[in-house]
Formats: structure tokens, C-alpha cells, sequence
């Protein structure tokens, strides 16, 4: 017989952080700054 998972004991989470930086460099901007913690990365920088 299965018993039903206790969830108050279990919560699915993690803990990151993400900081990112941009300058301006001449007509265009470029990212300065990519700094993580976690899973969390940049894989593409999107900018105009």
C-alpha cells in the first residue's frame, strides 16, 4: 500500500541568484557584468 507523501516536509526548491551589467560602448552595449549562483545562467543576451 502506498502512503501519501507528506508536502509540509518537502518543498521542491532552490536558491539562486542572478546579476548581470551592461555599458555602453560607443553605438553599441555590451555586458560588463555576469555573475551566478545556482542554476541560473545567461546563455543569450538579448539587446537592441
Amino acid at each position: 500500500m502506498n502512503l501519501p507523501a507528506n508536502t509540509a516536509l518537502f518543498t521542491p526548491s532552490w536558491h539562486a541568484e542572478l546579476a548581470l551589467g551592461y555599458g555602453r560602448f560607443g553605438d553599441s552595449t555590451r555586458p560588463t557584468l555576469r555573475r551566478h549562483l545556482g542554476p541560473l545562467r545567461v546563455q543569450k543576451h538579448l539587446y537592441a
